[in-house]
């Protein structure tokens, strides 16, 4: 499985605090996410996270 630019992803981070977002950058096996806050959250904004790439999930279509 392939991670590419703009894919829809999830990982789990350290904190167990799953993260959806979209791939905005790879360099080096590092992949920078763009997520949002989560509708039950919504004073939280969102914002970039960079992960290792191991840790990122592709979001399956349904």
């Amino acid at each position: 499985m392939s991670i590419k630019i703009d894919d829809s992803v999830v990982v789990e981070n350290s904190a167990n605090n799953v993260i959806y977002g979209d791939v905005i950058k790879i360099i080096n096996n590092r992949v920078t996410i763009q997520y949002y806050a989560p509708y039950y959250m919504p004073q939280h904004c969102g914002g970039k996270v960079v992960v290792d790439i191991e840790d990122v999930r592709k979001l399956l279509a349904v």
